[in-house]
């Protein structure tokens, strides 16, 4: 009897010592947060550390059946995403500009004459002045107005450098004439005013027409002299009255005597040639323009 005793007393004990741990093992698996007894818990995997630049490339997981939801960025690592720079933009060309001579060149002198910025010198008035004084190369009347309408350039007398010259408006009179400016040696511009009928029809190689009457008319070309210019009367044809107070006419062609059909033979290859390109008397257009007929010379 006392033998059974001791063998339930003892089975009694390794039970209580079983539930004993059983019960602590609950206990302390409530108050760490790990799974119940009989689960394997799986350590949390350690964060890998990947070399600066070398970032290595990890399999892509199998999808799941269904719709493919995009992942969600992470909160606890931070991740360098390559970003393609927006495409770079064109950079716009510059307007263009008026093209103005190089300085201390002829066409500079030129473009500070024709815009009013620098004087030039009459040789009909002996004194200096500037494009807006122009009336007082006309005349020594103040009451007149002197416009200029157009400009163009030419080499007149060919010497291979060219002149300006200003077609000009006198008390509305657009047949009034033009004034000649001229570069000479020593920098100064120089101008000189010519009638309309002297100083016609101007073509690219300088000659002109002149007219003083039907009878007597031609074409020819132009020199200068510091204080003054001459027309020389290349082709022309010249009245005069005879003993009888008759008219006559007269025909040259270069200069030499020539009949009627010569002369008119010369005279329509001269309309045959390349007119000048006059140009409006415009701050843009002296700018512009000036340079570009400046370089033929």
């Amino acid at each position: 009897m006392r033998k059974r005793f001791s063998v339930f007393a003892a089975f009694f004990t390794s039970l209580c010592a079983v539930c004993a741990f059983l019960l602590l093992a609950l206990v302390l698996g409530g108050m760490t947060g790990c799974s119940p007894v009989g689960h394997t818990v799986s350590p949390p995997p350690l964060p890998t550390v990947e070399p600066s630049g070398q970032p290595s490339a990890e399999p892509s997981p199998t999808p799941p059946d269904g719709p493919t939801l995009a992942p969600e960025p992470s909160r606890d690592v931070l991740t360098s995403e390559a970003v393609t720079p927006p495409p770079a933009q064109p950079t716009p060309s510059p307007a263009p500009t008026a093209a103005q001579p190089s300085e201390g060149t002829p066409g500079n002198k030129f473009y500070a004459v024709l815009t009013g910025s620098e004087p030039f010198y009459s040789t009909d008035t002996s004194q200096s002045m500037t494009i807006n004084e122009l009336g007082r190369a006309v005349s020594s009347d103040s009451g007149i107005t002197v416009k200029v309408l157009k400009f163009t350039c030419a080499d007149l007398d060919g010497d291979g450098a060219p002149e300006a010259i200003l077609w000009l408006q006198v008390n509305e009179n657009d047949a009034y004439g033009f004034e000649v400016l001229r570069r000479q040696q020593n920098g100064q511009i120089d101008g000189y005013t010519l009638p309309y009928g002297s100083f016609m029809d101007l073509k690219t190689d300088g000659t002109f027409s002149f007219s003083s009457g039907a009878a007597d008319s031609g074409f020819g070309s132009i020199s200068f002299s510091d204080k003054a210019y001459t027309i020389k009367e290349t082709t022309y044809s010249q009245s005069a009255y005879d003993s009888n107070n008759e008219l006559t006419v007269s025909y040259f062609v270069n200069g030499q005597t020539a009949s009627e059909a010569e002369y008119l033979a010369a005279v329509e290859k001269q309309n045959g040639k390349e007119s000048a390109l006059w140009y409006d008397f415009t701050t843009e257009n002296i700018a512009s323009s000036t340079v570009a007929l400046w370089r033929n010379f």
